[in-house]
């Protein structure tokens, strides 16, 4: 007999060995409360977010409950979203082990692509579904029949019973799609798509694809801010009649969600008003269409969301907070430097910006990693290759972003999100600022506040990105809230772990740095800023001697200390920007002998052991 008191027990012994007892006790409690209390309603209202930050053991704790419940007599339903198929798959076959060892027939089973068709006529046979977080939004824009997800046969009564849904990460709270005439054709790709699965003639392909890109056309050449209907563009009514048959006659067969959601976007746009906004930019203009999805309509949720605090506007005031201790020491634990150097996409559009750009980054890394710090560098997609070649990532790393690795996809910047395998790394150096296209940040604000909010950009070298300060919050949030992920990534998830752990920001954009101190209530002694730029001879002269007069002056307070200490390393004299400086530059020829010179001139002398550590000490003038 299983006791609900002992759910670590059901976890693998790698798990318990990671695992905060207390951190775990919680999350618990709070799973199994929500199932009991859902189930306790007899109805539907319950709608919780849990702010458990990452790194507590929420998958964990969802395992536990998880297994616990299908030894029970009495049989608790679930739906399971979890973020990716990784993840998925992950839970499902350590779940599907157990019960197969418990003697538990059709206890969980995990739909994909690959299966859906296999398993569909009969989900209500299973007492834990997973699905993922693409399927679950497909399933709440009416994309597929939910029902068929959402009840459960309990096998000796035959009566059915309604499953509770329980969510790894924040769900996907946003039905968007953007139409432009850009290279791309995402004005027609979808209506390509469903035309080669329909029995279309080719006078009605090449009408159909006219047409759209006409009308679509004259409304973003037009001066309205937001979409009026697009048939109005239509000169007469046999060809609008002509374009709504011939959109009747498209087959959503073998047609992707993405695709599908575009065709209904599209007809909302021939007949409705206000249905999207036109954003006008100097990169082209798009009509961004986006709405809320409610997943409320669906049943009783639990979101297991660890950044939700940063979030929380995002959730619209739709669900309830649930919070938990944070047993995280950051304090201890975490140091964060600022690298200041341009990192990006415009200042990486010129080849040799670039090329100058990603030298100084490899020249600092190497300085970093001589000190005995070894950071995991994370980039954009883009950078990878280039990173590879100036050995910022190294041998041993290029597998994680192996776009051929089966286990997980491959990794990048905007792509760290329920990947754990950086958690042995004491340190992370994140190369650019993890921001995505601005027509994400737009969208979701379209969502959350309508089509006529203004999504203008600021030029030139404002501090803030938008215009309107909502759309600038969404951003804020979002960016935050990847920054953090990201962080999480890193060893200092593990709670129990006592490392220090160093965070790296290249960035020209210092106000990242004071919003992450606040987040993690940070002291200043946890924080440093390194100008990392390639700085002209006659500047880096006075750097030079300024580092040297502050060296001679701290040599020279210990001269005649009874415990006097000849050598003192450059940490030492200057904590880590000396430490770093120094390493970084003594790597080039001219810089090294020029950093001598100076120091010589000041009576000092520089000496390298045989492990190639550099220590500073007073020449005698005997």
């Amino acid at each position: 007999m299983i006791l609900k008191n002992n759910l670590q027990a059901l976890l693998n012994t790698e798990q318990q060995r990671n695992l905060h007892m207390e951190a775990f006790d919680e999350l618990a409690d709070v799973i199994t409360n929500f199932i009991d209390q859902s189930n306790d309603s007899n109805g539907e209202g319950n709608y919780y977010v849990c702010s458990a930050s990452p790194g507590h053991g929420k998958t964990a704790a969802l395992e536990a409950t998880v297994k616990f419940k299908i030894t029970q007599n009495y049989k608790v339903p679930l739906l399971l979203v979890f973020l990716d198929n990784d993840n998925m798959q992950k839970f499902f076959k350590s779940v599907r082990d157990f019960a197969k060892n418990a003697n538990k027939t059709n206890a969980i089973q995990a739909i994909d692509t690959d299966n859906v068709d296999e398993f569909l006529s009969h989900l209500d046979i299973y007492q834990v579904l997973c699905i993922t977080q693409q399927r679950f939004r497909d399933l709440a824009n009416g994309i597929g029949n939910s029902q068929d997800y959402m009840w459960y046969k309990l096998p000796t009564k035959g009566i059915s019973i309604k499953r509770n849904i329980i969510v790894d990460e924040m769900p996907i709270f946003m039905d968007h799609c953007t139409f432009d005439l850009g290279s791309q054709d995402n004005h027609v790709d979808w209506f390509d798509s469903m035309a080669s699965e329909s029995r279309l003639s080719n006078e009605d392909i090449r009408f159909t694809r006219k047409l759209i890109t006409k009308i679509i056309n004259q409304e973003i050449n037009g001066d309205l801010p937001v979409t009026k209907q697009l048939s109005r563009h239509v000169e007469d009514s046999t060809s609008l009649e002509k374009l709504d048959a011939i959109l009747n006659k498209l087959t959503t067969r073998n047609v992707g969600s993405e695709h599908l959601s575009k065709f209904s976007w599209f007809k909302k746009l021939l007949h409705q008003d206000d249905v999207a906004a036109i954003d006008r930019n100097d990169r082209g203009s798009n009509i961004l269409c986006a709405r809320r999805i409610d997943y409320k309509a669906l049943g009783n949720i639990l979101i297991l969301d660890g950044t939700s605090n940063i979030t929380k506007s995002l959730y619209n005031g739709e669900y309830k907070f649930i919070h938990t201790n944070n047993y995280h020491d950051y304090q201890s634990r975490l140091h964060l430097h600022l690298r200041e150097i341009n990192t990006s996409s415009y200042a990486k559009k010129n080849k040799e910006n670039n090329k100058a750009i990603f030298q100084l980054i490899a020249d600092d890394m190497e300085a970093i990693r001589s000190s005995e710090i070894d950071p995991f560098p994370l980039m954009q997609k883009a950078d990878i290759n280039t990173c590879i070649k100036h050995n910022i990532i190294k041998a041993d790393q290029i597998r994680f972003y192996d776009g051929n690795n089966d286990e997980e996809k491959a990794l990048n910047i905007l792509n760290t999100t329920g990947k754990n395998g950086l958690n042995s790394y004491d340190a992370l150096a994140l190369l650019n600022i993890p921001i995505k296209q601005p027509s994400v940040y737009k969208k979701m604000a379209i969502s959350l506040y309508g089509t006529s909010i203004d999504l203008t950009m600021n030029k030139g070298k404002s501090k803030t990105w938008f215009v309107d300060n909502r759309v600038q919050l969404v951003f804020e949030a979002l960016v935050l809230n990847d920054l953090v992920q990201i962080i999480h990534r890193s060893s200092i998830r593990n709670i129990n772990a006592k490392s220090i752990v160093n965070i790296y920001l290249y960035t020209i954009r210092k106000e990242w740095l004071e919003i992450l101190k606040s987040e993690f209530s940070l002291p200043l002694s946890n924080i440093s800023n390194f100008k990392l730029q390639d700085l002209p001879l006659e500047k880096f002269e006075h750097k030079c001697i300024e580092w040297a007069e502050k060296s001679s002056k701290f040599a020279a307070k210990y001269e005649n200390h009874i415990f006097n200490n000849t050598y003192h390393t450059a940490y030492d004299i200057g904590g880590r920007p000396f430490k770093e400086w120094l390493n970084s530059n003594w790597r080039k020829t001219d810089r090294q002998e020029l950093i001598k010179e100076c120091f010589s001139m000041n009576g000092l002398g520089i000496r390298i052991d045989g492990k190639g550590y550099k220590s500073i000490y007073l020449i005698s003038e005997d």
